[in-house]
């Protein structure tokens, strides 16, 4: 069954308190909010997207429906709330205006309104809530399963494989960084992961990459109780963020960059400046202390390039 995603909307605490109440319902230990006014035939897993409005303006909380909504005392129908996560940092209006056409709708919602699909599957991305599944960077759905720079290097090879090695994903949102890490933790291989920020530090800190990390790991145990509780520190200590490739910022080229480009197409390997080009001019700038290991460069930003790819092995 499809995910669905309603907006709820709240009022700012100079109103009624709901922003910190989502506020305290995300700090608590089991992150449960409770009731929570919403649609007629809500069901159990929907998400609950909350928006609160000025001074904050902004989507500022997910949540997952507990049960089906049932009739209410204070609302027509209501249901009851859990898993809460505080969006950090929040989705701003200003943001939905630049990202999605027909953005205006959500300032005008009156309490309760599904979202529409391309709306919930930007939230999705935005806030990397799906990074369970190890796939390549980017939000669509249509991306080929992603390859190395050796076509060998699939799950089977990393598990045989008893040396130390890295795979080297680019830092956007955070999800491919976070699900490497928990998808090589769950697997049992021994390949710890390279994170190169491409991004804005406030959206690839640390912080941020941790929170994915605890994030996935709980839908997975949820999906399944018996994963490890050791998972997301495990997950987090075979991470590490490598900032010094952003350069003047996101999007904005770099000369290592540039010479990395270069670099990479000598061997049929075409890369774009905003990402790719930043995470090969990493590998080359680790490539001394590297030397005599493996690395596995996760390459996800050209899905047509990908899809017929079969390129040569190359050495930083």
């Amino acid at each position: 069954m499809p995910v669905r995603s309603i907006l709820l909307q709240g009022g700012s605490d100079a109103e009624n308190g709901d922003y910190t109440r989502l506020r305290n319902a995300a700090d608590a230990p089991g992150r449960h909010l409770g009731t929570w006014s919403t649609l007629r035939d809500a069901r159990a897993g929907d998400e609950a997207w909350f928006y609160v409005g000025a001074p904050h303006s902004a989507i500022v909380a997910v949540g997952i429906a507990l049960g089906n909504a049932t009739p209410g005392d204070e609302w027509p129908f209501q249901m009851d709330v859990g898993d809460v996560r505080w969006l950090s940092p929040p989705v701003l209006l200003t943001e939905l205006r630049a990202a999605l056409p027909g953005w205006g709708w959500v300032k005008g919602a009156r309490g309760r309104a599904y979202l529409p699909d391309n709306v919930g599957a930007y939230l999705r991305h935005r806030m990397a809530i799906e990074v369970g599944t190890i796939v390549p960077n980017g939000p669509s759905d249509q991306d080929p399963p992603a390859v190395s720079t050796e076509p060998t290097s699939h799950l089977d090879e990393f598990q045989r494989s008893t040396e130390h090695r890295w795979a080297e994903p680019y830092l956007g949102s955070a999800g491919s960084a976070a699900g490497l890490a928990l998808g090589f933790v769950l697997a049992g291989v021994k390949t710890r992961v390279h994170a190169v920020r491409c991004s804005s530090p406030a959206t690839s800190s640390r912080a941020v990459v941790d929170e994915q990390i605890r994030l996935t790991a709980a839908h997975l145990r949820r999906l399944d109780p018996s994963v490890a509780a050791s998972l997301e520190r495990d997950a987090a200590a075979r991470l590490e963020i490598d900032g010094a490739e952003l350069g003047a910022g996101y999007a904005i080229a770099t000369v290592r960059g540039a010479q990395a480009i270069q670099d990479f197409a000598s061997a049929g390997i075409p890369l774009e400046a905003t990402y790719g080009a930043k995470a090969a001019a990493a590998i080359r700038a680790r490539a001394p202390a590297w030397r005599g290991r493996r690395v596995d460069f996760w390459l996800g930003s050209d899905a047509a390039w990908l899809a017929g790819a079969r390129p040569t092995a190359t050495t930083p």
